[in-house]
């Protein structure tokens, strides 16, 4: 059984000022190769976990025939 989704708080004043002081203070700040690296990595490995394992994502070899 599912359980209810709550309501989504509502940002007062205060949280919303904080919050887009914290996205302008942000909006120039750029990552390094390094980390672009290394979430590229971590990103692929995640990604190969469900295609390898998801039969309907496999990939098929050219001659290797589809199985239905």
């Amino acid at each position: 059984m599912a359980r209810p989704i709550e309501e989504t708080p509502v940002l007062t004043r205060r949280e919303w000022r904080k919050f887009e002081a914290q996205l302008y203070a942000n909006r120039n700040k750029m990552i390094t190769a390094e980390e672009y690296a290394e979430m590229k990595k971590n990103y692929e490995f995640i990604a190969s976990l469900f295609v390898e394992n998801n039969p309907k994502t496999k990939k098929v070899q050219p001659d290797e025939p589809e199985h239905s």
